[in-house]
């Protein structure tokens, strides 16, 4: 599926937190937002959606400008940021070619129960797994932060991993991952006009972030291999 608009207008509403427990939350499809809102005005639209390998979905729109307003739902109209495009030095040839901004999401099929239930071993298995190789050291997981050990005066200090270890970790996380989002842009302009307008963004934003990353407890007999 392929569509593109020489103009488009998009609006943003936060939402407004449940923190009750997960059984008395409203349901999703009642609407509880703030009279804030965030507009997008975008130029050069195109969004397409392709099927990717082994039944992964890409869905990616492109634009060539972004303006965004935050707006108090009363009065107050506030441009806050801009997104554009820029020539791409890298391009070889006749004319001039330009890098646009995009947002990738990459969907990865959900693994099977087969695929579940291959990865969990008896404990036969992981007996005999062990006592094969006692002496066989154990590959570290990877991870955002170095695995080689720094001391700073007495103590041992977690520092960031080196480009190979960052490479691994963001490869098998995006490898691991179900959803992938990717964005892009070349160019962005921020403008904050006051410290109780970067309040309220930020307020806006984290407030519905922390709500929504609560993780809900799901009954450990849902996982259960049959």
């Amino acid at each position: 599926m392929q569509w593109t608009a020489p103009k488009a207008t998009l609006r943003l509403q936060f939402p407004v937190p449940d923190l009750r427990p997960w059984p008395e939350r409203r349901s999703w499809a009642e609407k509880a937002v703030r009279k804030e809102s965030l507009r997008l005005d975008v130029a050069g639209v195109e969004f397409h959606t392709e099927l990717g390998p082994v039944g992964a979905t890409q869905v990616e729109a492109s634009f060539s400008d972004l303006h965004g307003v935050y707006e108090d739902g009363e009065k107050v109209s506030v441009p806050c940021f801009r997104v554009g495009k820029t020539p791409d030095l890298s391009a070889r040839g006749a004319g001039k070619t330009y890098l646009l901004p995009k947002i990738t999401l990459t969907l990865q099929p959900r693994a099977s129960d087969a695929s579940w239930e291959s990865t969990l071993l008896k404990p036969e298995e992981m007996e005999l797994s062990s006592a094969e190789s006692p002496c066989e050291l154990k590959q570290p997981e990877p991870s955002p932060f170095s695995s080689k050990r720094t001391m700073y005066e007495t103590e041992e200090m977690v520092i960031p991993g080196d480009p190979e270890e960052m490479a691994q970790f963001q490869a098998q996380t995006l490898e691991a991952s179900q959803y992938t989002l990717e964005v892009t842009f070349p160019v962005m302009h921020i403008f904050l006009p006051s410290k109780e307008f970067y309040e309220s963004i930020y307020n806006r934003g984290s407030g519905s972030t922390r709500a929504k990353a609560r993780p809900c407890v799901s009954s450990l007999k849902q996982f259960s291999p049959r």
